[in-house]
């Protein structure tokens, strides 16, 4: 019986430390600043103007970004607040 508890827990322990190693890959900072090859291909190695990790590609070239090539915005940012005209105020009818 104690072979078994044994056997489990070695089982859990190694398939925790494999879960790690990949977790840790996605929060490197090469994969936020797309410095480095996506793992998942949901970007372009070097399409936020940062290739140090980058093989060559339309947006870098010998590590380092090409001149002729404009990098996009980031798309999880946010539109600048300041650009939007502001909201009128509510109107509240009282006494209908």
């Amino acid at each position: 019986m104690s072979s078994r508890i044994a056997l489990a827990l070695i089982l859990i322990f190694l398939l925790t430390v494999s879960g790690i190693s990949a977790v840790d890959a996605h929060r490197s900072g090469c994969h936020r600043w797309h410095s480095c090859p996506s793992d998942r291909g949901t970007y372009v190695c070097g399409d936020l103007g940062h290739c140090s990790q980058c093989p060559d590609n339309d947006y870098c070239a010998l590590g380092k970004p090409r001149a002729d090539k404009q990098t996009p915005q980031d798309p999880k940012q946010p539109p600048d607040r300041r650009q939007q005209p502001p909201k009128p105020p509510a109107v509240r009818n009282e006494g209908a």
